[in-house]
């Protein structure tokens, strides 16, 4: 008998074609189940392609060298299997006029579906050895068939077939995988490149689930509709009848009583302190009313630092509506620094199970998923497994983008494009969500939730921003800073030398008269957390506090300071900083006073070296001739900045190497897939482990014994 996967636990050798079969059924499901209106291929059609990539995907591990191999036999370049399984599916696509056009794209899938996507015409078939190696394997595959009445069996039934092929032929296919065409049109190439990574993705999936012994049905936690009224939740609280809570109220009333749109794209501008995280929740629950299909909610936020505060809320109003927050398949947690072991392991748990837990949580197919923006991103325009993989749970679903400011103003242009698509042609609804809404739609392509005016209000009017423009050295600044009348005051530094050095002078000068804390992301996640809810306790007390923290601080963090000092940067994170200053209207109208300042070392501005040279002439030109501002200033200036950003140049570089699905070669005027980045990282690094705490050290002893046991 050909086996697919070898024993292990309780489990017998898996028959090579029950996993075939079981992972080209997967695949097929995880199709069918999707609300589509692509344009180059129907429904029908993609779901039998997915279908017949599955039935293909592993036959190459019918050689004699990789039973032997997975039998406890040694890796040679003869038991590999992805390649040749690959091109035996090309050879029988290629003459279907349903997939004529995607042959290459099923070919791609399956020849990389245990690495990362790669671009077209790097597989190197060009190579004289890799080719003879091919074919060797391929001879040794159909004797092993032939002499095999099981899989025979299978064959016929599944209509699969074993084409002769040569070197020739595969020299040819290396030549059209190398002269792809790209398509002209800009919507149909980005659907192009999102169908080659969905089918990339139903495939990984499915694979990963057979090989795991996990039965999995697609959208089985969203059989249950949910409640994400908030309703519920607010009644249990203790309300005063302000202004602030009205008009809270008067945003979650719009949020819940907006009609759909055609276009499925969705704002919320909102100002800081309005309760959008509830207002979301609201949409959602309105939204989920009016689609046929119970969709998967996925909230994402910019920052680990900020997702434990925003889940904790959704939490709340799932309790309040008798869900269970503690429940994975309902609600999950998802970045790098969350643990999805089991919580109460029995004593057979192993490294299979850990494994298989985080299998289940990276494939996002809890009902309501909560995460970062890294991920979701590098999801849907990415090349790595681990991250594509998730890319069918993410179409259809509705996604919530909360402080939405806070993607890099360069991906606008692009993002722009493929979110048209996607909620065009993959029926997903998106909802953008800040108090400086950036162009991440086009005009009239998205409807605002928000009721008219809410800006307006005098209640929002909270803060009278001043703006330094003389640049000044630290030292400069704290000697001449005047502290008095301020019970509580924070100051945001762009580098963290330059918080830390800052929180030394404030301490000298000021530790007897103020509680002094100092936030930057050197603390552990653990840490910050901590270091917030004691911050967030002390200003609830009144305690005389002062806070130096760097742009961690600056979005979504729900703290409220009477008086606040930024240094200078984007326009955009200068309104959001402005939002932790009389955040709740605590001071009254205009009661937050802020400063805006050029802090400098050795002559050169310290904004000068974590920002984009052009955002901050842009955000400098905004702000000429203007030397005191007030809140109700903020949506006009916002307005002219992001009218005045032009990022064009490396968006396009992205949009051309979609179109060419370019995902890791280095070509002229296009910037491969892969190099897309939300967060840049061009320095090298090293991981350091600090124990410091008893938990640390727990951790640290279970990562040994692991290491221990794989050994």
């Amino acid at each position: 008998m050909l086996i697919s996967h070898p024993a292990f636990k309780e489990y017998q050798r898996k028959p090579l074609t029950e996993h075939l079969l079981n992972v080209a059924q997967g695949c097929k499901c995880r199709i069918q189940r999707l609300s589509l209106a692509t344009q180059l291929i129907n429904k029908a059609d993609l779901a039998e392609l997915a279908f017949r990539i599955g039935l293909f995907h592993d036959l190459g591990k019918a050689s004699s060298f990789f039973q032997a191999h997975i039998l406890g036999g040694k890796s040679t370049a003869y038991t590999r299997h992805s390649l040749i399984s690959a091109l035996i599916l090309y050879f029988n696509l290629y003459h279907d006029t349903r997939f004529e056009d995607f042959a290459l794209l099923a070919f791609k899938a399956i020849e990389r579906h245990h690495g990362n996507l790669s671009t077209l015409g790097s597989e190197g078939l060009d190579n004289a050895v890799l080719i003879e190696t091919t074919l060797r394997i391929y001879e040794d595959i159909k004797q092993q068939i032939s002499a095999d009445s099981t899989i025979k069996e299978f064959m016929d039934t599944y209509r699969i077939s074993l084409p002769a092929f040569g070197q020739a032929d595969i020299k040819q296919l290396s030549f059209e995988l190398e002269l792809l065409e790209p398509l002209a049109n800009a919507d149909d190439a980005i659907e192009r490149f999102l169908l080659q990574n969905l089918l990339f993705s139903v495939l990984v999936d499915a694979d990963k689930y057979d090989a795991a012994r996990i039965v999995h049905r697609p959208d089985q936690n969203l059989e249950q509709k949910l409640s994400y009224s908030p309703l519920q939740y607010l009644t249990s609280l203790a309300k005063e009848d302000n202004d602030l809570n009205k008009i809270r109220t008067k945003l979650l009333e719009a949020a819940a009583d907006f009609q759909p749109k055609s276009t499925n794209c969705y704002a919320m501008s909102a100002p800081t302190g309005s309760g959008k995280t509830l207002a979301c929740l609201g949409f959602t629950e309105a939204l989920q009313q009016h689609c046929k299909h119970i969709r998967r909610v996925i909230y994402c936020l910019p920052y680990t630092s900020i997702i434990d505060q925003n889940f904790a809320e959704i939490a709340r109003v799932f309790k309040a509506n008798n869900l269970d927050p503690g429940n994975p398949d309902l609600l999950l947690k998802h970045h790098h620094l969350v643990d999805f072991s089991r919580q109460d392991p029995d004593e057979n748990y192993d490294y299979h199970d850990y494994l298989n837990d985080n299998l289940l949580a990276d494939s996002w197919n809890s009902a309501c998923v909560v995460s970062t923006f890294v991920q979701l991103f590098h999801s849907l325009i990415g090349s790595r497994n681990s991250l594509v993989r998730k890319l069918h749970n993410i179409i259809n679903s509705i996604i919530l983008l909360d402080e939405v400011q806070s993607l890099p103003a360069k991906y606008y242009p692009l993002l722009r494009k493929v979110f048209a698509i996607l909620a065009q042609r993959f029926d997903t609804h998106i909802l953008t969500c800040t108090a400086t809404q950036p162009f991440i739609f086009a005009p009239e392509s998205y409807s605002e939730i928000s009721p008219p005016g809410l800006f307006d209000h005098q209640v929002f009017n909270r803060v009278k921003l001043s703006i330094a423009r003389e640049a000044c050295t630290l030292a400069d600044f704290v000697q001449n800073l005047d502290l008095q009348k301020a019970d509580n005051a924070l100051f945001v530094m762009n580098t963290k030398r330059s918080a830390i050095e800052l929180y030394q002078m404030l301490k000298e000068s000021y530790q007897d008269s103020y509680q002094l804390f100092c936030l930057t992301t050197y603390h552990t996640p653990g840490y910050r957390l901590k270091y917030i809810s004691e911050i967030a306790g002390a200003l609830a007390h009144k305690q005389r506090i002062l806070l130096v923290s760097t742009q961690l601080i600056e979005a979504g963090v729900d703290l409220s300071f009477q008086r606040v000092y930024r240094d200078m940067g984007p326009l955009d994170s200068i309104i959001q900083v402005a939002g932790r200053c009389n955040r709740h209207s605590e001071y009254g109208v205009l009661g937050g006073e802020m400063q805006l300042l050029h802090l400098e070392k050795d002559g050169k501005e310290y904004c000068q070296k974590v920002y984009d040279s052009y955002i901050l002439q842009k955000t400098k030109a905004t702000l000429r001739d203007r030397d005191c501002l007030e809140s109700s200033d903020f949506p006009e200036l916002i307005h002219k900045y992001y009218l005045s950003l032009e990022f064009e140049a490396e968006a396009q570089a992205l949009l051309n190497a979609i179109k060419e699905l370019n995902y890791d070669q280095e070509y002229r005027g296009q910037l491969p897939i892969d190099r897309f980045r939300l967060i840049e990282n061009e320095y090298a690094t090293c991981t350091l482990y600090i124990l410091l705490d008893d938990k640390a050290q727990k951790a640290m002893d279970e990562l040994q014994q692991a290491k221990q046991v794989l050994k």
